[in-house]
C-alpha cells in the first residue's frame, strides 16, 4: 500500500499545509460532453511489428491497448489511410494504388481495427490520410486539384471498411498537418451522406497552433460549421485561442503526446489528459502513437503507449502510459459529460490540475500534480512553472451530494531511484458531511470515483528480449495475396505478396509518385529489415524488373542508417543495377552522391528474368554477386559501419523480391 494519500475529514490546523476548497457539483449545469481517449496507429507505419507477434503475446498486448477496464482501454483507435508514401518511420500501402488497382486486403490496419472491435464494441474508429497515391491529384502534388476525385477514393476506403470488413468509420479526417480545403470539406460531407454514410463525421483540420488559429473563419460559414464535427488540432500545449474554446464546435487535440513512453513520458501524458479540458476545452485526446512496434532505429523511438519490437521473441513492454490512460478510461465512457470549469474542473492552487467527470449517476474525479521536469513533451515548449504538496478538499453538492465512499486509485512517480507503483487500488475514501480532504504529493495521479475497476492486472511471465534471429530466410510462400510479409518495413511506396505462375514473391507496387507528406529531395522506393546493429552481414534474394510497369534502377544494401522522413539522406552500402545494360555501380549513400565502384557484367541484367544477388559485408570488405559474377571492393573509411538490410528501386514502378536469406559473416555459398 503505498503511503502518498491521507485521507483527512478537517482542514489541517496551523503550522501544517493550508487547504484549498474545490466545489464538485451540477447545480448550475455540466460542461462539454467527453469525446474518449485514443490512440494512433499508422502516422508511419508504427504498429508494423504486432502483426507478426506470436500467440498468445500478440494477444495480450490488443486486450492491453484496447480490452475494458484491463490495460489503457482505449475508447478511440484512429488509422492511418495508407497512401504509399512515407509517413513518419515508414510507408502503409493504399487501397487504391491506381484508379484500377484497388484492394481492401493490404495492410494490416483492417486486422487491427477488428481486433479492437472484438476486445471492445463500443470504441470509436476514427481515420485520416497522410500521403495519397499520385493518381488522386493528376500526378501532381496538391490533392485537393480535383475535390470529387478525392472525395471518391476516402469514401471508397470507408465504404471497403464497411462492406468487406463489416467496420463503421465514425470519424475521418481530410490531409494529416497540411492545409485544409473548404471545397473538399463540402464534396467529403456530401459523398458521405450520398453514400450512407450520414453518421460518419468529419474532424479537421488536423494540423498545428501556427496554421489552425485561422481555422476559425470556417465558422463564418453556417454549411460549413454543419459539416465539420470537431476542430482536431495538433500538440496544442493544452491551450487553444478564445474564439476557438467559446465558439461551441467540440474541441479535439486529435494527435498529441508523441514522446519517449518512459516515466517523463507518462508524466507529459497525464499532464495533458486533464488539462486539455482544463486550458484548453478540449474533449478528445488522441496519442501519436498507440504502440511503439517498427524498429527501434526509426525515427521516434519508443513514442507509444507501450513498446511491442521484438516478435521473434515475443517480448514487449507495458509502460505506464498505459496506466495513466486507465486512471480514465476504466472510469467513464464516451458520452458521459465534463463537469465545468469551477464547479468541478480547474487548476490547483499549488500546481497541477483535476477534472471531473458524470454520466448523470455516477463520478469519477482525476488528479494529476506533475512538475514540469517530470511531465516534459516532445512539443511544444512547456513554459516553467511550480507543483507542490498541498491538502485539498472537494465539497459535493447537487446530484452528488448524497455520495459517502469513493473508490480511490493512485499512481506515484519517483525520480530518486525508487521505482513507480502505477494504477494502484487504495483504501476507499469516505466523505463526511459532503467533504473530502486529500494531501496531495508532487508527480502523482489520483483517481476518485464512484466506478469500481479491477486495477492493474498485468500478464505473466512475458518472453525475455533477444536480437533478430540469423540466419533468417523468408521465401514467401506462407502470405496471403496483398500481405505484407513478416519483419519488412516498408518505408516508400508498397511492398505486397503477389502470386503469379505457381509461386508467391514480394512486388513493390506503385508506380507513381505519391502525394507526399515528407519533403524529400531524393524519390525512391525502399523496404528494410533486420537490426541497425548489424556490421558483418550477408545477404541473397532473387530479383526481377517486369518489362511491363518495370523500375528503372534496382538496389540491395548493406548497413544501411536509419530512414523515416529522412531516407533519401540514408548511407551504407549500396550496390545498383540498371535493367537491359551491363553497368552496375556501388556506392556509399541511397543518392549515390558518393560512388566507390562502377564496373560492368558480362551480360545484361535481363528484363523478365529472375536474377540472384549477393552481397556481403565483413570488415573493410564489401563483396558483391550477380548470378555468376563476382566482385570484392575495400570500403572507405569513414562509411557507415553498421545498419539495416535494404532493398528498393530509384523512383517507382515493379520491382519482384524473393528468397531472401540473411545470415552473419559471410557465407561461402555466396563467394567461391
Amino acid at each position: 500500500m503505498l503511503a502518498i494519500v491521507q485521507i483527512s475529514l478537517t482542514i489541517c490546523a496551523t503550522g501544517l499545509l493550508m487547504t484549498d476548497a474545490y466545489k464538485i457539483t451540477d447545480k448550475f449545469g455540466i460542461g462539454r460532453r467527453y469525446d474518449g481517449i485514443g490512440g494512433i496507429s499508422g502516422g508511419g507505419a508504427t504498429s508494423k511489428l504486432l502483426v507478426s507477434y506470436p500467440e498468445p503475446q500478440r494477444s495480450q498486448i490488443l486486450d492491453l491497448l484496447f480490452k475494458k477496464q484491463y490495460g489503457a482501454a482505449l475508447q478511440i483507435l484512429k488509422v492511418e489511410i495508407g497512401g504509399d508514401g512515407q509517413s513518419s518511420a515508414g510507408s502503409e500501402s493504399s487501397h487504391m494504388h491506381e484508379p484500377w488497382d484497388e484492394s481492401y486486403h493490404r495492410g494490416y490496419e483492417w486486422w487491427l481495427m477488428k481486433e479492437a472491435k472484438k476486445r471492445n464494441p463500443d470504441i470509436l474508429l476514427s481515420a485520416l490520410s497522410w500521403s495519397f497515391p499520385g493518381w488522386v491529384g493528376n500526378y501532381g502534388s496538391n490533392p485537393y486539384k480535383n475535390v470529387s476525385k478525392l472525395a471518391y477514393y476516402t469514401v471508397s476506403w470507408i465504404k471497403g471498411a464497411k462492406e468487406v470488413h463489416n467496420l463503421t468509420i465514425d470519424f475521418i479526417g481530410i490531409w494529416n498537418e497540411k492545409m485544409w480545403n473548404n471545397d473538399y470539406i463540402l464534396e467529403l460531407r456530401s459523398s458521405l451522406d450520398s453514400n450512407g454514410f450520414e453518421k460518419t463525421k468529419i474532424v479537421a483540420p488536423d494540423t498545428f497552433g501556427i496554421e489552425y488559429t485561422g481555422f476559425e473563419k470556417l465558422f463564418e460559414n453556417a454549411t460549413l460549421r454543419n459539416a465539420v464535427y470537431a476542430i482536431g488540432v495538433h500538440y496544442p500545449g493544452t491551450e487553444l485561442p478564445l474564439n476557438m474554446r467559446t465558439n461551441g464546435v467540440p474541441l479535439w487535440s486529435s494527435e498529441d503526446y508523441s514522446t519517449y513512453n518512459d516515466d517523463v513520458g507518462a508524466g507529459c501524458w497525464a499532464r495533458i489528459l486533464n488539462q486539455n479540458y482544463v486550458n484548453g476545452n478540449m474533449t478528445s485526446t488522441i496519442s501519436w502513437n498507440l504502440i511503439a512496434s517498427y524498429y527501434s532505429a526509426l525515427p521516434f523511438e519508443r513514442d507509444g503507449l507501450m513498446t511491442a519490437m521484438h516478435p521473434w521473441s515475443g517480448h514487449y513492454n507495458i509502460d505506464n502510459p498505459i496506466w495513466i490512460t486507465a486512471h480514465t478510461t476504466h472510469f467513464a465512457s464516451v458520452g458521459w459529460n465534463y463537469l465545468k470549469h469551477g464547479k468541478g474542473s480547474g487548476k490547483l492552487g499549488a500546481g497541477g490540475s483535476f477534472v471531473s467527470l458524470t454520466n448523470g449517476k455516477d463520478l469519477t474525479i482525476i488528479i494529476e500534480t506533475l512538475s514540469h521536469n517530470h511531465s516534459i513533451c516532445i512539443r511544444p515548449s512547456l513554459p516553467a512553472y511550480n507543483v507542490a504538496e498541498q491538502s485539498v478538499t472537494f465539497v459535493f453538492s447537487g446530484s452528488f451530494s448524497a455520495i459517502k465512499t469513493l473508490h480511490l486509485y493512485t499512481t506515484r512517480f519517483f525520480f530518486d531511484g525508487r521505482s513507480t507503483v502505477p494504477f494502484e487500488k487504495q483504501a476507499d475514501a469516505i466523505i463526511t458531511d459532503s467533504k473530502l480532504t486529500l494531501r496531495l504529493a508532487v508527480d502523482a495521479v489520483y483517481t476518485l470515483s464512484t466506478i469500481l475497476s479491477p486495477g492493474r492486472v498485468e500478464p505473466k511471465d512475458i518472453p525475455a528480449a533477444s536480437e533478430f534471429p540469423l540466419p533468417y530466410s523468408d521465401n514467401f510462400d506462407s502470405y496471403a495475396v496483398d500481405e505484407g510479409p513478416h519483419y519488412l518495413a516498408q518505408q516508400n511506396g508498397a511492398w505486397e505478396v503477389v502470386k503469379s505462375e505457381g509461386e508467391s514473391f514480394v512486388r513493390q507496387k506503385a508506380l507513381n509518385r505519391e502525394i507526399a507528406w515528407c519533403d524529400q529531395t531524393f524519390v525512391a522506393t525502399a523496404a528494410l529489415i533486420g537490426d541497425i546493429k548489424w556490421h558483418d552481414i550477408s545477404v541473397s534474394i532473387r530479383v526481377r524488373v517486369p518489362s511491363s510497369k518495370g523500375a528503372n534502377t534496382l538496389f540491395a544494401a548493406l548497413r544501411s542508417s536509419f530512414y523515416g522522413c529522412n531516407e533519401d539522406k540514408a548511407t551504407g552500402l549500396f550496390l545498383w543495377l540498371n535493367p537491359n545494360t551491363t553497368t552496375y555501380w556501388i556506392s556509399y549513400d541511397i543518392a549515390s552522391l558518393r560512388i566507390a565502384y562502377i564496373g560492368h557484367l558480362p551480360t545484361p541484367f535481363q528484363l523478365d528474368q529472375w536474377h540472384t544477388a549477393s552481397l556481403s559485408a565483413v570488415g573493410s570488405i564489401f563483396s558483391i554477386g550477380i548470378d555468376s559474377y563476382s566482385i570484392s571492393v575495400a570500403v572507405e573509411k569513414g562509411a557507415t559501419s553498421h545498419g539495416f538490410v535494404v532493398f528498393g528501386s530509384q523512383g517507382y514502378g515493379y520491382s519482384d523480391w524473393d528468397d531472401l536469406h540473411i545470415e552473419s559473416g559471410v557465407d561461402d555459398i555466396f563467394f567461391k
